[in-house]
């Protein structure tokens, strides 16, 4: 496969701006969600797909595909399928570390022996 990029959000962040902050929200998100792709219910974001409406748990990424698609996926599928150009996942707790400005691992994070990354609370352990 050729790599892609795509856009992606968690779905529990989805969730609490739709509640909190509709400003939050991404703008392809929320043009999703006027036009009826998209609902946001009190535990988990039903999306609208083209195989039918598929439920997106807070554990769950929602994915904006090449073609404007929309889907849900599984947090342990997205983290095996999906690379991320911000930061690299915490190899002891699965947490997303961001790269500094500078594009690198911020202060407190380490690269273990065999080049994975350990988040600053990893890190201490």
């Amino acid at each position: 496969k050729l790599p892609v990029e795509i856009d992606a959000v968690p779905a529990a962040d989805a969730l609490k701006a739709a509640a909190t902050s509709w400003a939050g929200l991404p703008t392809w998100m929320a043009a999703a969600y006027e036009r009826g792709q998209l609902l946001f219910l009190s535990d988990a974001v039903l999306v609208c797909t083209i195989e039918g409406d598929m439920r997106a748990e807070p554990s769950d990424w929602i994915i904006r595909g090449v073609k404007g698609e929309l889907y849900p996926c599984r947090d342990d599928i997205f983290r095996q399928t999906y690379e991320t150009d911000e930061g690299d996942w915490c190899i002891g707790c699965g947490d997303l570390v961001l790269y500094n400005q500078h594009g690198r691992i911020p202060e407190g994070a380490k690269y273990d022996v065999e080049g994975g990354v350990l988040c600053p609370s990893c890190a201490d352990v």
